[in-house]
């Protein structure tokens, strides 16, 4: 697939942007100011404005990596998912609330003892760019208490352009956008808060826009001071830990012509990760050994066996147990 215009501005809801605007100038109490890792505002230590939002006119982006298999999955199924659509956003908030249903019960109870501790970073027309499952968890804890408290949510808001009430800067670029979502969701504790199935497709679906996987970890403080060899050890870790899995889990469903069907693999009862782990397992043993014709004689086999291993691979990896 040919990288997308990464220099594209993010198309925005005219009709939504206007109904948040209503409700701006309601800065949250202390802290009322944050930076956000937008262009070069951490360096520069320029920070923005934290208001409070009704959660009502918060939206959830189709584009979010911790939905990514439901929703890549659903597409392929079915149709493509309207994200400016109420019938869109039910079922956006229907992936979201059957993923991580004890960390969601427990967030929730983080915000009824203690408050909102984050702000979450949303588009000017109101997409949740992080911070969908403290949206959630306020919308339920407001429809059953009714407390006023729970029916607005903290946001640092992204510049619609204009330099309004939305902030200073040009209104961002889709691939910034996705530099955000990767800058709270990978780089804020070195680990992703995503399945690694999800932080996969992140990882891809950030090349397939142009934001190779270099630039990704060059863009990021974890990896970005790297001497060049131990950076370089690093880009070929990721690589072989999450794309070249997902290029063979591509290969597994393309073999049942299930393509992009990701929630087979993905989803699996009593295991948050599905079957992953076999699609990892298998691409070690594949990539080292498997194509390269001096291992299979240390082995005992030959380069035409090759293709039967690799169906009993598949057959065994298809086993739901």
């Amino acid at each position: 697939m040919a990288p997308k215009n990464i220099l594209k501005k993010r198309e925005i809801n005219k009709v939504f942007q206007a109904a948040i605007k209503k409700e701006t100038g309601k800065k949250a109490r202390y802290p009322d100011k944050v930076t956000i890792p937008f262009r070069n505002e951490m360096a520069t230590n320029s920070p923005r404005d934290i208001e409070d939002i009704p959660i009502g006119l918060i939206r959830l982006r189709k584009n979010n990596g911790r939905i990514a298999t439901e929703v890549t999955t659903w597409e392929k199924e079915n149709w493509p998912i309207d994200e400016n659509s109420v019938e869109g956003q039910d079922k956006l908030l229907e992936f979201l609330s059957n993923k991580d249903r004890s960390i969601n019960i427990t967030l929730k109870k983080s915000i009824e003892k203690f408050g909102q501790k984050d702000e979450a970073i949303i588009t000017c027309d109101g997409f949740l760019i992080n911070g969908n499952r403290r949206r959630k968890a306020l919308e339920i804890l407001y429809e059953t208490t009714s407390e006023e408290k729970y029916k607005y949510m903290k946001v640092v808001f992204l510049p619609s352009g204009d330099n309004d009430d939305f902030g200073r800067g040009e209104k961002p670029t889709l691939i910034e956008i996705q530099q955000i979502e990767y800058a709270c969701q990978v780089q804020a504790t070195g680990k992703s808060d995503y399945s690694r199935i999800n932080t996969a497709l992140l990882y891809k679906k950030n090349e397939e826009m142009g934001f190779g996987l270099e630039a990704q970890l060059k863009n990021d403080p974890q990896y970005s001071h790297l001497p060049e060899k131990l950076f370089d050890k690093e880009v070929e870790r990721i690589n072989k830990e999450y794309l070249l899995p997902l290029e063979e889990v591509d290969a597994y469903l393309n073999y049942f012509e299930r393509a992009e069907q990701y929630t087979s693999v993905s989803q699996q009862a009593g295991h948050d990760e599905g079957r992953w782990e076999a699609f990892f397992d298998w691409t070690k043993v594949y990539r080292t050994r498997l194509k390269y014709v001096n291992k299979l004689s240390q082995l005992g086999l030959t380069k035409s066996q090759v293709p039967k291993i690799k169906k009993i691979a598949i057959k065994i990896m298809r086993k739901k147990e």
